[in-house]
């Protein structure tokens, strides 16, 4: 048994030397300096040229969310809703199929079959569909994509319950032991400030006020229920929003998207099973957030001589980052006890062979077998690089006119890291006045 696992344990010290000196990484870094500048509409045509070598015909619904995204940021709202669209429609046919997959299927590694998008992806993309749509105008159509984003999140939670319970009894009936902390499929999220917020400024400026109310409701028990998510304090300009104002005002709503969404890194578990001399390994995908140096953002509005007119200071509604790392515990509980009997399966399968051979066949039958496991089970890290990671939100009641609106963007030491000023913002009445700004740094 010792002189199996030395043979293995140097094995796998070599092959990960050769993995990390020879693995190809897709290269995102031309796109993302771009994002970082804002640049968005050549980090849309960079995208667009290294598509062959970014994505697969497995990762449809990956280049629709990321070209839908940095269409959306580059202010081409048709696009991205197109690309967007896309996204749903393949997501929706892949979504049943890989919870299928995900239980019957003993494919080499999961980043082989169709990616079926993230929970977080699937809802969010309704989001930015509806923003589209505000800023096209077509303000039915964005609120038929809010009512989406909340049926989505109504059956989130229920997705996968009744496929980890079967999962976790064949685990058990294999008698292995279940870490608890990777099997657990509980979620926090049922309630989107963000998303209700958006609602609630559509619903107030076609003049159903009732609804606007019903929405603010909403956001307040998003604060008081989900403290896990929303850890920070309830932005206080929520009190301003549904109040009256004098006649020729009108109420000029910013929101403003920071960071990047989390990214996937592989946890590996390895053992050996003293008893049958087998080696077992698998991987599943961890969700880690990103650094964002942005703690704070802050708008000015200055008239046409370029005198200021107000300002306000943005204040976080909601943490992308963490809905997407809770929502996805569901996910990652099912892969990492499908993944644990995907190893069993792999593993005994050749055990059983080298059983029934003399001693010399067997230690190389079950160290092949090692081997094979060690190649194969890789976690699937594929994920959309382009979600914000925080959303921030104010509004200022100004008059009807024509301005020049500034957005800064701060480190926690107050140092400006980047400004973005955007000319000609008409606020008229009678309409949703809703600015967008990103800032990814």
């Amino acid at each position: 048994m010792q002189v199996f696992k030395k043979r293995v344990t140097i094995f796998i010290l070599t092959l990960s030397l050769m993995v990390t000196s020879c693995v190809t990484v897709k290269d995102y870094a031309v796109i993302e300096q771009n994002m970082y500048s804002g640049d968005f509409k050549n980090a849309l045509f960079e995208l667009e040229s290294k598509k062959a070598s970014l994505y697969n015909e497995k990762d449809v619904v990956l280049y629709s969310l990321d070209s839908g995204l940095l269409a959306h940021y580059d202010g081409n709202w048709i696009e991205s809703n197109k690309n967007l669209i896309d996204a749903e429609k393949y997501m929706d046919l892949y979504y049943a199929k890989s919870i299928t997959q995900t239980l019957s299927s003993f494919i080499i590694n999961d980043s082989l079959v169709d990616y079926p998008g993230e929970d977080y992806e699937n809802i969010y993309t309704n989001l930015f569909m509806a923003l589209n749509y505000v800023h096209l105008g077509l303000y039915d159509e964005a609120l038929v994509e809010v009512r989406r984003f909340n049926n989505k999140l109504k059956v989130m939670s229920l997705a996968y319950v009744d496929a980890i319970e079967k999962a976790k009894k064949n685990v058990a009936n294999n008698d292995f032991h279940i870490d608890s902390t990777l099997a657990d499929s509980t979620i926090n999220f049922h309630n989107s400030a963000l998303v209700r917020y958006v609602s609630m400024l559509l619903y107030r400026d076609t003049g159903d006020i009732g609804n606007a109310q019903v929405d603010k409701k909403y956001i307040d028990q998003a604060f008081l229920t989900q403290r896990q998510l929303y850890s920070f304090s309830k932005p206080s300009s929520l009190e301003d929003e549904l109040q009256p104002f004098d006649r020729g005002l009108v109420r000029l709503n910013f929101i403003s998207g920071t960071g990047l969404a989390p990214k996937k890194r592989a946890e590996t578990i390895r053992f050996f099973n003293d008893d049958t001399n087998d080696y077992f390994k698998f991987e599943i995908p961890m969700m880690e957030k990103r650094n964002s140096f942005i703690t704070s953002v802050s708008v000015f509005v200055r008239n046409a001589n370029g005198d200021l007119v107000d300002k306000t200071k943005l204040e976080k509604i909601e943490s992308i980052e963490s809905i997407a790392i809770d929502t996805f515990k569901q996910k990652q509980a099912l892969l990492y006890l499908k993944s644990l009997l995907r190893s069993v399966s792999k593993t005994t399968a050749s055990s059983a062979i080298a059983n029934n051979v003399d001693s010399d066949v067997s230690d190389l039958i079950r160290f092949v077998s090692a081997m094979a496991v060690e190649v194969t089970e890789k976690a699937d890290l594929r994920t959309s690089r382009f979600f914000p990671a925080n959303f921030w939100v104010g509004g200022i009641t100004l008059p009807e006119d024509v301005y020049t609106i500034v957005v800064n963007y701060y480190s926690a030491s107050g140092n400006i890291i980047e400004t973005y000023t955007y000319n000609n913002v008409a606020v008229e009445y009678g309409r949703p006045n809703i600015m967008e700004s990103i800032c990814v740094k």
